[in-house]
């Protein structure tokens, strides 16, 4: 899926925007003035919260849900793009076969070849316009399920862990403490909503 990864990272941003928001907006003001009042204002105030994070490659490669769609809309895409090709390919036949005769054909002749030969290309215009607007749709519409899969799974955890910041590594993590990655327990999440959805 080409735009599944663009789609979990804007989603954990979000996710992270949002905890934010509930943070500070929930008495981080007065803790900051507390904090600098036993401080006297001149020490560093200390973070406050729990962070945790999500290795994102290694979510999306043990996410059920996510491989199933990428798979699929990778087969469909390839199919597509075989079709279009073939199309293509008969387009630049009939522009070939128009080039030969040309010289051989009347003007009223050459003007209705032109004619037939322009509303062969403007068909094959419009219809890779719709077939790849229609994939583009397909990708939306399965990425939104996933989005709201993983939006529902961040929330649950939330509630039962506690934590205020999610962050995302992708690639090679250089330093993180296990205690603080949810990754494992997210995709056991994830996958189960998956199963149980293939059980319906």
């Amino acid at each position: 899926m080409k735009n599944g990864n663009t789609i979990f990272q804007t989603l954990i941003a979000l996710a992270v925007v949002a905890l934010f928001i509930l943070h500070f907006t929930g008495g981080g003001a007065s803790s900051s003035s507390n904090n600098s009042s036993n401080t006297g204002g001149d020490a560093l105030a200390e973070p406050k919260g729990k962070f945790v994070y999500v290795r994102l490659d290694s979510l999306l490669n043990n996410y059920e849900l996510h491989k199933e769609y990428r798979e699929m809309l990778f087969s469909e895409g390839q199919a597509i793009q075989q079709d279009l090709a073939t199309r293509e390919q008969n387009v630049l036949q009939e522009r070939q076969a128009l080039q030969q005769a040309y010289p051989s054909l009347s003007a009223i002749e050459q003007r209705k070849y032109e004619n037939e030969y322009r509303q062969i290309e403007q068909a094959f215009v419009a219809y890779e316009r719709r077939v790849s607007s229609e994939f583009k749709a397909k990708e939306d519409s399965l990425d939104a399920i996933v989005q709201d899969d993983l939006k529902q799974a961040i929330n649950q955890l939330q509630g039962e862990m506690d934590f205020d910041y999610v962050f995302q590594y992708q690639g090679t993590l250089l330093y993180g403490d296990t205690l603080n990655d949810i990754t494992s327990t997210l995709v056991q999440r994830l996958n189960a909503v998956y199963e149980s959805r293939n059980e319906d």
